[in-house]
């Protein structure tokens, strides 16, 4: 770990943090905790992803190691909030003799994750994996997978498929989205509404979190409706 000076020039800490997985080849940084500091996560050669909580004063605290591709190797990764939920997720490539794929880690926002309970989508055989990233390539609002291929030397494009989250901060209000997922168009409805109440404000989300559209929308009889 380098410590920069703020004018271009870096200093090696004395003490370099060592508390990593054997062989670590990728690492990114993003706060995985949603408590204002950066953390640090890797991914080692025999699969392992470590996460490690930042202090915000160049310290760093192993909190978990998770096994992603068992008899595997895995060479890079990619944080992004594949799902919807508003917390940070990990993308990695998974590459062994029978097995090539995208593995996905599930956070909660509080430094945890867990693999996606759909599986790996795979990237085909002995097409060996070796790097990703993510974008939304086809413009429907979710992010998708790009994975380099190096047993196959192809690119790969995985649409990411999955259904949008919905949620509401008023309690006994249910809301729902149809159709989900959706391509073009879709309506939003909410019900158990408060009596008294004439507008609710509906905020539409990308997969990175930014704000790509807000409405308020009248409230008649205890329910309202969008369609866009």
């Amino acid at each position: 770990m380098f410590q920069g000076d703020g004018h271009g020039g870096f200093t090696l800490l004395a003490e370099p943090y060592t508390d990593l997985p054997n062989g670590p080849g990728s690492l990114t940084i993003a706060d995985v905790n949603k408590d204002g500091k950066l953390d640090a996560l890797t991914i080692s050669f025999d699969s392992e992803l470590s996460v490690q909580l930042g202090d915000e004063l160049g310290g760093f605290s192993k909190t978990a190691t998770y096994n992603i591709n068992d008899g595997g190797f895995a060479k890079s990764l990619a944080l992004c909030d594949i799902n919807g939920d508003d917390n940070l997720d990990v993308l990695t490539t998974c590459s062994s003799a029978s097995f090539n794929a995208v593995g996905i880690m599930l956070g909660d926002g509080k430094g945890n994750f867990a693999a996606a309970p759909t599986g790996y989508p795979q990237t085909g055989t002995f097409s060996l994996p070796n790097g990703v990233a993510v974008g939304d390539v086809n413009g429907d609002g979710k992010l998708d997978a790009l994975v380099a291929n190096f047993g196959s030397s192809t690119l790969g494009v995985l649409l990411n498929g999955v259904a949008l989250a919905t949620r509401t901060t008023l309690p006994g209000v249910t809301v729902s989205l149809a159709p989900n997922p959706a391509t073009s168009s879709a309506t939003l409805r909410l019900a158990g509404l408060p009596a008294s109440m004439t507008h609710v404000q509906a905020i539409l989300l990308d997969a990175t979190g930014r704000v790509v559209r807000q409405q308020a929308l009248p409230v008649g009889q205890g329910s309202a409706e969008v369609v866009g």
